[in-house]
């Protein structure tokens, strides 16, 4: 089955083209298409805000063993989880989260297991930024970046609530100082409408 996709001529330039493609991660949200020669080429995986939902990024490592892999989000992790779990056994109307919250927990360690077990895979608590607001609270993109091994061969994976207007205009600057860096983009995009002139300057960078 076929859908028909019309594109406004304002918006002609972000038109699809042929290519081979590739699903990773569940059906619905949090699942992603990709270009099988992304998949193909990448290296590393960054993936900037994974929340609970990391499907895309669990199978990406299953298809690309020893590949290095930085997450980051301020909101969950291990500890976060594990907390959020225990603070409901307070509440006998909250127990239902005792188990969702510890699922997640422990689901965590196997995507992003302890130093000591996992010298590839690191986890940054943090949101990511262009400007560092809040020490503890935000990192930068460049230094997300700069942890890397791998210089070449980088897929990014992006769900930020909109700070990825932010984000992409230094994406754009890393590439054109090291081109190849990156093999894709795997990102949301939101408020377009209300951002629409923003969109197009910064995906044009």
């Amino acid at each position: 089955m076929y859908t028909e996709l019309v594109v406004p001529e304002r918006l002609r330039w972000l038109a699809p083209v042929e290519c081979e493609l590739v699903r990773l991660g569940r059906d619905g949200d949090g699942g992603y298409v990709l270009a099988a020669e992304s998949l193909m080429r990448s290296k590393a995986l960054i993936s900037l805000g994974i929340a609970t939902e990391w499907s895309f990024d669990s199978e990406f490592l299953a298809s690309k063993r020893g590949v290095e892999y930085i997450a980051c989000d301020r909101g969950t992790g291990f500890v976060v989880n594990l907390v959020s779990a225990a603070r409901s056994v307070l509440k006998p109307s909250d127990w239902g989260n005792v188990t969702r919250s510890g699922r997640v927990a422990f689901r965590f360690l196997k995507l992003v297991p302890p130093a000591p077990f996992s010298n590839k895979r690191h986890f940054y608590r943090k949101w990511v930024r262009s400007a560092v607001v809040d020490q503890k609270r935000d990192i930068l993109f460049g230094s997300v970046f700069d942890s890397l091994r791998s210089r070449k061969g980088v897929l990014l994976k992006m769900d930020i609530e909109g700070g990825e207007y932010e984000i992409i205009p230094e994406i754009a600057r890393i590439e054109r100082q090291n081109p190849g860096t990156f093999t894709g983009l795997v990102m949301e995009l939101h408020d377009i409408l209300a951002r629409e002139k923003e969109l197009s300057s910064v995906m044009k960078q």
